[in-house]
């Protein structure tokens, strides 16, 4: 597997950082914009709606009173 990931990163058929996430050497990322519309965008683009839905839990339980604002 390793052979053949390393082959098709040479042939830049491939990203060396894609090929470490297909290798599980790394976590797959996502940069996400810090203008709301976009941002939303990306988390549309990149999760499901059941992710999306638990970031916006997530960003909920830090909003809670007990948390201090950003």
């Amino acid at each position: 597997m390793l052979p053949d990931l390393h082959e098709k990163v040479k042939a830049r058929e491939l990203s060396a950082h894609a090929a470490m996430v297909q290798a599980g050497l790394r976590r797959k990322t996502v940069t996400v914009p810090i203008d709301p519309p976009r941002r939303a965008e990306a988390i549309v683009r990149h999760l499901s709606i059941e992710d999306a839905l638990a970031v916006v839990e997530g960003i909920r339980k830090e909003r809670e009173p007990s948390h201090e604002p950003l």
